[in-house]
């Protein structure tokens, strides 16, 4: 079927799919259910039993090469049905020993350099900057419209007070489970179609992100790409060339790039994961310092996903102050405590409710995660 509609030279994504839009998107819906029912064991079938690199390359380019937004959106789906039961066999694998052991570490081997592909892909397709011409098909409004924050006065924007961290967030210790990214976002935003697109995707590359060769890999492009679409950002002179420059949009970057933060925490090394809370608390600071959320609903939007990473990222302090990282960390206590007090200041001007209320959860994590006073 998908043989029938995927050019030979659709590798790239580049190539038209063969047949209609209707046929693709029953094709997507019986894909979905295939994988549902069937994944499960075609993970621990003999390759002459089915050919599943060459299924998955079929899929990655049916994937690829879908012409809008919303099939994008729903191609996306068995990826997340595979990464399940690649997870779930690895599961098995731990508590029971055996041939479940040996499909896991299989699975991870044969699989692993094609799904980095895969992943990279991705992150390519959610950032305005590789793929803005999708993303602009997709509302950025939630049904009620919400106003942008009112600059300088203290007052919350109409639907700001929905703007609160979206369900199913972290464990009781901070760290992010394999569900728990789209939690990053607020639960207002993920109603608008490019926002709940964005948290999808995003979900699924952490849980992905548990593969060690795509966490590897995902680390390294989102420590990449992050400062640039920073730069453009704060208007920064080394902002690179040839970048999206409408500032708006490039805070959406930046907070699909945030969000892709935790991946550094499941699967890079301690050393990269204490550059990259750094990296995401000088950001707050400057966000916070600056109110950025004045300037709109994006930016807003960005500075809420800002805080509730740093929480997330923060539930792993305890295990890098243990690594021996004990003065790197101390500095980044202090730095989450200021960043925190700052944006639950009412003396000047009032950050916005959704944003005092993930800096009250920094100061709940930090005794959690480093048993202090």
């Amino acid at each position: 079927l998908l043989q029938t509609m995927v050019p030979e030279s659709g590798g790239n994504g580049g190539s038209e799919l063969l047949g209609g839009d209707s046929l693709h998107r029953e094709t997507i819906t019986f894909l979905g259910a295939f994988l549902k029912e069937h994944m499960g064991r075609i993970l621990k079938l003999p390759r002459e039993v089915f050919p599943l690199p060459q299924f998955l390359q079929l899929l990655a380019n049916f994937t690829f090469s879908q012409p809008d937004a919303e099939g994008l959106r729903a191609a996306l789906g068995p990826w997340e049905t595979l990464a399940d039961d690649v997870m779930a066999v690895a599961a098995t694998a731990e508590g029971g020993g055996g041939a479940d052991v040996a499909a896991a570490a299989h699975v991870a081997m044969e699989l692993g350099d094609g799904l980095c592909w895969v992943c990279l892909g991705v992150v390519d397709k959610i950032l305005f900057r590789s793929n803005g011409e999708l993303l602009d098909e997709l509302d950025d409004e939630p049904p009620e419209g919400p106003q942008p924050a009112l600059a300088d006065s203290g007052r919350a924007a109409i639907g700001e007070q929905d703007f609160g961290e979206e369900e199913g967030g972290s464990d009781e210790g901070g760290n992010s489970g394999a569900g728990s990214v789209a939690g990053s976002w607020p639960t207002a935003a993920v109603e608008c179609e490019l926002y709940g697109f964005l948290s999808e995707a995003t979900r699924l590359l952490l849980k992905y992100a548990m593969i060690p060769q795509c966490g590897n890999q995902l680390s390294e492009k989102v420590m990449t790409l992050l400062p640039l679409a920073l730069a453009v950002v704060t208007q920064a002179p080394d902002a690179a060339a040839g970048s999206i420059t409408d500032p708006s949009k490039a805070a959406t970057d930046v907070a699909t790039l945030l969000a892709l933060c935790p991946v550094v925490a499941v699967s890079g090394p301690i050393d990269r994961y204490v550059h990259c809370i750094g990296l995401v608390l000088e950001v707050t600071q400057q966000m916070a310092a600056g109110r950025i959320y004045s300037r709109g609903s994006s930016f807003l939007v960005m500075q809420c996903v800002s805080v509730n990473v740093l929480a997330r990222l923060a539930g792993s302090l305890g295990a890098a102050h243990a690594a021996g990282l004990g003065a790197e960390v101390d500095t980044i206590v202090d730095g989450v405590v200021t960043v925190a007090m700052a944006c639950l200041d009412t003396m000047v001007t009032p950050s916005p409710e959704p944003i005092m209320a993930a800096a009250a959860k920094l100061m709940l994590v930090l005794p959690r995660t480093m048993h202090l006073d």
